[in-house]
C-alpha cells in the first residue's frame, strides 16, 4: 500500500492538474475518489522462503535451489553443506516449479586449480521442464523440506 507521503503527493499532483478545471468541492471529491482508489489497491501477498533439499532422504551438499512461477517471479538460493537455503528477499505467493542446478566454481588463488564440489543429481531435477517437483509459497515463513525423488 502506497504511503501516505506518496498519497498526498499523488492527490497534490492530480489538484494541480485539474485546479482550472475543478471547482473547489468537486477538487475536495476528486481527491477522496482518488484517496479511495489508492487505499483499494490489493497488494499480492508475499513469502519468505528456506529450508532443505534432499535427495532419497539425504541433504544435498552444493549446488542452487531455483524457483520459477508460472507468473514470472523467479529466485535463486545457494545450497550449503548441510542442505539447507534461503532465498534472499521475499516471493509472490504461489505455485513454483523447482529445480536444482550446480554450483558455481569458487575462484580460486591465481595458478591454482580448484575443483568443484561434487553434485551428484540426476540431470531431470536440473531443469524445471523436467524436474516435475513443486512447491507452494505461502504469505509469512515458508521452511520447506524438499524431497526429490526418483
Amino acid at each position: 500500500m502506497p504511503s501516505l507521503v506518496v498519497r498526498e503527493i499523488i492527490i497534490i499532483r492530480l489538484e494541480n492538474m485539474t485546479l482550472s478545471i475543478l471547482g473547489p468541492s468537486m477538487r475536495k471529491v476528486f481527491s477522496i475518489l482518488v484517496l479511495c482508489i489508492i487505499g483499494c489497491a490489493e497488494e499480492k501477498p508475499f513469502g519468505l522462503v528456506s529450508g532443505t533439499v534432499k535427495y532419497k532422504g539425504i541433504p544435498l551438499r552444493s549446488g542452487n535451489m531455483n524457483f520459477l512461477s508460472t507468473a514470472g517471479a523467479a529466485a535463486i538460493a545457494r545450497i550449503n553443506d548441510s542442505g539447507d537455503y534461503t532465498v534472499e528477499g521475499s516471493l509472490p505467493a504461489g505455485e513454483y516449479r523447482i529445480y536444482v542446478t550446480p554450483p558455481v566454481p569458487e575462484p580460486g588463488p591465481p595458478g591454482k586449480v580448484v575443483l568443484p564440489k561434487r553434485f551428484d543429481l540426476p540431470s531431470k531435477f536440473q531443469d524445471p521442464a523436467t524436474s516435475g517437483e513443486t512447491v507452494v509459497i505461502k504469505e509469512g515463513v515458508n521452511n520447506t523440506v524438499i524431497e526429490l525423488k526418483d
